[in-house]
């Protein structure tokens, strides 16, 4: 009992010494919902995910082009398949990159079917 007691508080602290921080936006609109998390390795190094929701009433789009706009750079992705009503945006990472900050400003711009609706994303804290 005591070994995993001991193991459970090294465990804890070990944790909180990690660097890196992990910033989640989100936002919704008429036909869309978003969700973006940014783990941030360091002041140059981060790893993104995310995924954009079908939500409308009208049948479900099969494809989207999204473009998330942010103060670091834009990233876009173009005849993207939805699947099960979600667009899974999956897991990028880059080095030597502007990382999201917390207090970033972010817009996401979806297209789709001859539509288009735009977003305004912000951090859950």
């Amino acid at each position: 009992m005591r070994k995993v007691l001991s193991l459970l508080i090294l465990m804890l602290l070990l944790s909180a010494c990690a660097n890196g921080d992990r910033y989640n936006f989100s936002g919704s609109s008429d036909h869309w919902d978003v969700f973006f998390t940014a783990d941030v390795s360091d002041e140059s190094s981060q790893s993104i995910t995310g995924t954009i929701k079908y939500t409308g009433e009208e049948p479900v789009p099969k494809t989207i082009d999204y473009t998330f706009k942010r103060d670091g750079g834009n990233l876009e992705g173009r005849d993207l398949m939805v699947e099960e009503d979600a667009v899974n945006i999956g897991k990028l990472s880059c080095e030597d990159c502007a990382v999201t900050q917390e207090d970033d400003q972010m817009e996401v711009e979806i297209t789709w079917n001859g539509q288009s609706e735009n977003l305004r994303l912000s951090n859950d804290r």
